[in-house]
């Protein structure tokens, strides 16, 4: 009996998962310190154009090192492409983490930061995001049609900031409340650690990993060519980097952390 063997989409998006929880484990005292560099050197802008300056900086720099790798043409593209998949994921997770440290959420819940990371570099606008999430959300609600109403109207919401106040309002008195209660109590911490959101999560990573190894796969045609492979590897990586940054501070403006929590509670 012949056993299948793994795909290419496959083996790359368990890798991703891999250098994710690197990234977490080995850089979050780096990221620190270079978020700091960026609050001191701009300390006169608002946070929203410092975010801007930390997205163009990353994405400089990782347009920049994907050029050498498109220089060789087809001859050297078995060896440079890993190389460059390893570069051009680091760049976005890095970038990533960085801008949940100026946005001022925690860099010690692992959990929390690798879903960020696998929604933020898996998606190409906050409302494919949203939209992602309280699908995903639905299914595990099965046939409680309340819920799947409060999820339909949880993803049409512009700002999750002071999500407290305006639960009620904007999910409906039932699941509105328990959303609220759960925001005044402040226990996000601990309600996002139960079962369900642990298996959620799960779907999240999977899902999001899927989607995160097939783009990178994808952005790899055009590097045949010499030279001409270079400008398009360090084009194509520089702007997909830069897409991510723009989801990624969109997502931390609204109080992305914030929607998450309360989806998670509507699948309690």
């Amino acid at each position: 009996m012949i056993m299948n063997q793994p795909s290419k989409i496959d083996w790359l998006q368990n890798f991703i998962e891999e250098m994710i929880d690197e990234v977490i484990r080995h850089d979050l005292g780096e990221i620190k310190k270079r978020v700091q560099e960026f609050k001191l050197k701009h300390r006169n802008l608002p946070r929203r154009q410092i975010a801007q300056k930390i997205v163009e900086d990353q994405s400089f720099w990782g347009g920049l090192l994907a050029v050498p790798g498109g220089l060789g043409g087809l001859l050297v593209l078995p060896f440079a492409l890993p190389v460059d998949m390893v570069k051009y994921l680091r760049v976005q997770a890095y970038m990533v983490c960085c801008l949940i440290d100026l946005y001022e959420y925690p860099l010690n819940d692992h959990s929390a930061i690798k879903t960020d990371l696998f929604l933020l570099m898996s998606h190409s606008s906050i409302d494919q995001l949203k939209d992602f999430v309280c699908s995903e959300a639905k299914k595990q609600v099965k046939n409680d049609f309340v819920k799947k109403e409060a999820l339909i109207k949880l993803a049409k919401v512009k700002s999750y900031k002071d999500m407290e106040k305006k639960a009620v309002d904007t999910l409906g008195f039932k699941y509105g409340t328990q959303v609220a209660m759960r925001f005044g109590e402040k226990q996000i911490m601990n309600h996002t650690l139960r079962s369900v959101p642990k298996i959620f999560r799960g779907i999240i990573w999977r899902l999001g990993g899927r989607k995160i190894a097939e783009k990178t796969v994808q952005k790899t045609a055009g590097r045949i060519v010499p030279i001409l492979g270079a400008v398009v590897a360090g084009g194509m990586d520089w702007w997909m980097i830069k897409a991510t940054g723009q989801v990624a501070i969109e997502y931390y403006e609204m109080g992305g952390p914030d929607f998450l929590a309360a989806a998670y509670t509507l699948i309690e």
